[in-house]
């Protein structure tokens, strides 16, 4: 592992950042994945917050968890690589996509950058998205799915 994860050859994130997308139901009320890289272990976290008659609020963000979190399995705690480094610096971005009314729609924070510790900032910013229901008789416009696309790069310190 050269130069302790860092990623200084992918530097146009849109092309190069590494992607991790998850398909959530409407009906689920949560739903999390263990993204492991270079010795650094994320969670990614789609909470249902609301569901009333008129719209379903979901939140987003990535988590980053320490090698004795007990949600990692054994092979990904003990036997991955692993980093001595204690905070680091990483590029994301959360995009979700759902079709409402036949179209497509796109919600996304845009690259940002956050420094994840072992201590301090172990979150994203909460992404916060708000679906609308269709108050019509055909169901089959309104949302029931969700692609939620989670990207990551390391970039160099």
């Amino acid at each position: 592992m050269s130069h302790g994860g860092d990623m200084a050859i992918n530097r146009i994130f849109e092309t190069s950042a590494l992607r991790q997308g998850i398909v959530v139901e409407l009906n689920s009320e949560n739903y999390s994945d263990v993204y492991s890289i270079y010795g650094f272990h994320f969670e990614l976290v789609a909470e249902k917050l609301k569901s009333d008659d008129l719209s379903v609020t979901y939140q987003f963000y990535i988590q980053r968890l320490g090698t004795n979190d007990p949600i990692l399995t054994y092979e990904q705690s003990q036997l991955e690589t692993f980093s001595l480094r204690n905070d680091r610096f990483c590029n994301y971005s959360i995009s979700v996509q759902y079709w409402y009314q036949g179209y497509q729609v796109i919600k996304s924070t845009g690259k940002k950058k956050q420094r994840f510790g072992k201590i301090k900032t172990l979150q994203t910013p909460v992404f916060i998205v708000e679906l609308p229901k269709n108050q019509s008789i055909d169901e089959k416009t309104s949302p029931n799915q969700l692609l939620v696309l989670y990207s990551l790069t390391f970039p160099a310190n």
